[in-house]
C-alpha cells in the first residue's frame, strides 16, 4: 500500500507530512551506533518504532525501513501490524 498512489481528497496534506517524517527520520539515521531509547528515551522510541512501522506499511522501500533496521534490528511494531492487519510475519 503506497500512499503516492492514493487518489484522495487529503492528498496533499498526507505528502506534506509524510515528506516532513521522512526528512525528520533521515536526520534520526545520522545517529549511528546511537540507542534510539538514549535519544528518545523509553516511551518516545516506543512511538517512533510504531510511526516508523506504520509509514513503512504505507510507503515501502522508504527511509523509514532503514530507521526501523537501524534501531530497532529490523523488528516492525506488532501491534502497530495488528491494526494495520498485516501478517507480522511476514513482515520483519
Amino acid at each position: 500500500m503506497d500512499i503516492r498512489s492514493w487518489k484522495v481528497p487529503y492528498e496533499p496534506i498526507l505528502f506534506d507530512n509524510l515528506s516532513f517524517c521522512e526528512v525528520k527520520s533521515e536526520a534520526l539515521l545520522q545517529h549511528k551506533g546511537k540507542s534510539v531509547y538514549r535519544i528518545f528515551g523509553e516511551i518516545d522510541a516506543m512511538k517512533v518504532q510504531s510511526s516508523m512501522t506504520l509509514f513503512d506499511a504505507i510507503s515501502p522501500n522508504d527511509v523509514f525501513g532503514k530507521v526501523l533496521d537501524q534501531f530497532y534490528g529490523g523488528v516492525r511494531d506488532k501491534r502497530t501490524l495488528e491494526l494495520l492487519g498485516e501478517d507480522k510475519d511476514d513482515i520483519t
